[in-house]
């Protein structure tokens, strides 16, 4: 089984987007993830990982999206990996684990994170 993470580390939230915000649609080469975001929010697009695993891209007022996928090497399940992944984070003020998924939010480093995990 594979993970598909998608994480946001936000310095603010961003306000409502016009509903024509130019998109950006990206698909996983390796993995198969796949996002469809706001273009004019992740405008900068970042190198590619190495082993190409995933890609990130970068906003104007500091805000960052990185997706990207992984396969389960512990065999996590949704409750397991809530667990496992919660304690790498200042402070989670809401998660969940629910069939194929598990959402952590909250504080680290100073700043707004949220991260989705999709099993697939």
């Amino acid at each position: 089984m594979r993970w598909r993470h998608v994480i946001a580390a936000l310095v603010f939230l961003f306000a409502s987007q016009a509903a024509a915000a130019d998109e950006t649609h990206y698909i996983n080469p390796r993995f198969g993830t796949e996002i469809t975001f706001p273009g004019e929010v992740f405008p900068l697009p970042q190198p590619a990982s190495e082993n190409g695993d995933g890609m990130s891209w970068a906003g104007p007022d500091g805000a960052w999206l990185g997706v990207w996928g992984q396969y389960n090497a512990l065999e996590h399940d949704e409750k397991g990996l809530l667990a496992f992944l919660a304690p790498e984070y200042d402070e989670v003020t809401y998660s969940k684990a629910g069939k194929g998924f598990v959402v952590l939010s909250g504080f680290d480093d100073g700043k707004i994170f949220y991260l989705r995990t999709n099993f697939g």
